[in-house]
């Protein structure tokens, strides 16, 4: 095999590599190192972040399964509220429907033996002035009566002076 020439060695792409490496080699290392550090970093700080946002997940998972059930617990507190409320405004309605009847059958009782007390006081009332009152002949004899003895002027008179003094009959 034949040896390159000075010439093919200067213009090989191993030679430039070379050189490069020659002139930039330190510099080169040096920001490879950089970035294998930056790059290490960067992982570091997405598994970080990722960590802390696995975390910031999981309290606020948890913050919603404690509020979530808190809010259920509540609910169930006010429907059981709601039905004992429920239940006792059954019972007074219950209660006052039960006193409304018996109010309206006491009124009914009221009113029937009041009823009946008017109407037998009625017909005592009426017997007692049946008993009492004069007959309609008699009563009608003794107007006639009387106005004849009105008539008469001496009876006309004296009746006058008896109510004129105060002693009548």
């Amino acid at each position: 095999m034949a040896k390159p020439t000075n010439d093919e060695l200067q213009h090989s792409p191993d030679h430039i590599d070379q050189i490069r490496d020659i002139i930039m080699g330190p510099q080169k290392r040096e920001m490879d190192q950089r970035h294998d550090r930056l790059a290490a970093d960067l992982r570091r700080h997405q598994e970080d972040t990722g960590t802390h946002l696995d975390e910031i997940r999981a309290l606020i998972n948890a913050e919603v399964a404690r509020i979530s059930k808190t809010m259920q617990q509540n609910r169930a507190d006010l429907e059981d509220a709601l039905a004992a409320k429920a239940r006792e405004l059954a019972s007074v309605q219950e209660d006052h429907r039960q006193e409304l009847a018996a109010l309206r059958t006491k009124f009914q009782n009221d009113l029937r033996t009041t009823r009946e007390q008017l109407a037998s006081d009625l017909e005592r009332n009426i017997t007692a002035l049946r008993d009492s009152s004069v007959a309609r002949e008699r009563l009608a004899e003794l107007l006639q009566e009387v106005a004849m003895k009105l008539r008469n002027d001496a009876v006309l008179e004296e009746f006058s002076n008896a109510v004129r003094t105060g002693e009548g009959s």
